[in-house]
């Protein structure tokens, strides 16, 4: 069981960007004990690249995403070359909490 290897990650992650990390980590592992999973963080959210085991575990992997992403009522913007490349990356947008919300404050 692999961990996740992240890159740009502030020293203290937020609650919730941690949450998701797990959330998206425990979806691999579900389907396939034995991928890689790389997270990098930019600007506008965080970049996956899941490198699966074997290349017949890569749609149960795209699988499992969905299923859990639907869950959360997220949308994930998986790569144009999907297709051709052995291993899966996406895209996930985090909003930023919204300061002037005295929720947020």
């Amino acid at each position: 069981m692999g961990l996740i290897r992240k890159f740009n990650f502030p020293n203290i992650i937020r609650d919730n960007d941690a949450a998701y990390l797990q959330h998206v980590h425990y979806s691999v592992l579900s389907v396939d004990t034995d991928a890689d999973v790389m997270a990098n963080r930019v600007e506008a959210g965080i970049i996956f690249h899941i490198t699966p085991s074997t290349p017949i575990k890569r749609q149960l992997i795209i699988d499992a995403l969905l299923v859990a992403h639907r869950a959360l009522g997220l949308r994930i913007e998986f790569s144009k070359s999907l297709k051709i490349q052995k291993k899966v990356s996406f895209f996930i947008e985090f909003l930023e909490p919204d300061t002037d919300n005295p929720i947020f404050a």
